[in-house]
C-alpha cells in the first residue's frame, strides 16, 4: 500500500486479484453459516476439542517424581495423539494454516469444486466430523492429506 497526503491508502500491489479474495470471502462466510464455536474451556461445544482439553490438562497433572512416573506420562501421552480426536483436531490445525501458507493463485474458481486453498468448512469438517479431505487439500502427487 501507499499513502497519499489526503489520508487515504491506495494498493499498489495486490497477492490476489480482488476475484479471487471476494470467491474466498463469500465461501467462507456461505460455510460459517450455523456452525458451532470451538471451545477449550469445557463450554458449550458442538467440536471434539473441549473433552480433548480436559484429557490433556488432566495428563499435564500427573506426577513426574519417579522414572515409572515419567514412563506412565509419555504412555498416557502417546495414547491421547493416537486418538479421533485429536488426529482429527491437529488435521484442522494444519487446514487452518494452509489457508495462509499454501500457493494461491491469480485464477477467481469456477466453483466450489476448484478450490485450491482451505476455507472454515474444511476445518469444521476435518475437526467436527473427521473428514479430511477438501477440493485443494490433497497432495496432488500422492492424493494424501496435506497433515505436515
Amino acid at each position: 500500500m501507499a499513502y497519499r497526503s489526503n489520508g487515504q491508502f491506495t494498493v499498489v500491489a495486490c497477492r490476489w486479484s480482488c476475484g479471487v479474495a471476494k470467491f474466498y470471502e463469500r465461501a467462507n462466510k456461505d460455510a460459517k453459516k450455523g456452525q458451532g464455536t470451538f471451545d477449550f474451556t469445557g463450554g458449550r461445544s458442538d467440536l471434539p476439542t473441549a473433552p480433548l482439553s480436559a484429557e490433556f490438562s488432566d495428563l499435564r497433572d500427573l506426577p513426574e517424581d519417579t522414572v515409572k512416573d515419567v514412563e506412565a506420562k509419555a504412555k498416557a501421552y502417546r495414547s491421547l495423539r493416537k486418538q479421533d480426536a485429536f488426529l482429527r483436531a491437529r488435521m484442522g490445525c494444519n487446514l487452518y494454516m494452509a489457508a495462509f501458507l499454501l500457493p494461491k493463485t491469480d485464477e477467481v474458481p469456477s466453483g466450489d469444486s476448484e478450490r485450491t486453498v482451505p476455507t472454515s468448512q474444511d476445518v469444521w469438517l476435518a475437526v467436527g466430523q473427521g473428514k479430511p479431505t477438501r477440493h485443494g487439500t490433497q497432495h496432488p502427487a500422492t492424493g494424501c492429506p496435506r497433515t505436515r
